[in-house]
């Protein structure tokens, strides 16, 4: 009999419902492996929440009612430590995604081009590196 694999568990730091179940979504669409998704709107609670739990990664909106831009990754990387953060932003801002990759992020996502096979493979990506 096979091993069932556990789902991933995944922190979703994003403050528009849609576009947090948009993700959702895409990830129940996708062929990849489950994934338990964790919701916060907020950075803060975000925090509070990864410093309380384990997680596979991180996929964290640039535009929160509470930070804003690189200064977000910067906040959630000095209060988590490690974790393989995606960022996931409606800016095309290809400048941003690549500042907050010197940062030490795993990747860079705009919220226009997701589908849900190339989601799951960054977050696969992120996960394994």
């Amino acid at each position: 009999m096979a091993e069932q694999q556990e789902d991933r568990q995944l922190l979703l730091v994003e403050d528009d419902p849609a576009d947090a179940q948009l993700v959702a979504d895409l990830l129940t669409e996708s062929e990849g492996p489950g994934y338990t998704i964790h919701h916060h709107a907020r950075l803060e609670t975000a925090l509070a929440h990864a410093n309380e739990a384990a997680f596979d990664a991180v996929l964290l909106d640039l535009g929160l009612p509470d930070s804003q831009g690189l200064e977000t990754v910067r906040a959630f990387q000095r209060g988590t430590g490690a974790l393989p953060v995606v960022v996931l932003t409606g800016q095309e801002n290809r400048e941003l995604g690549t500042q907050a990759i010197q940062l030490g992020i795993q990747d860079f996502l705009p919220k226009g081009g997701l589908a849900p096979d190339l989601l799951d493979r960054i977050l696969d990506y992120a996960i394994n590196r």
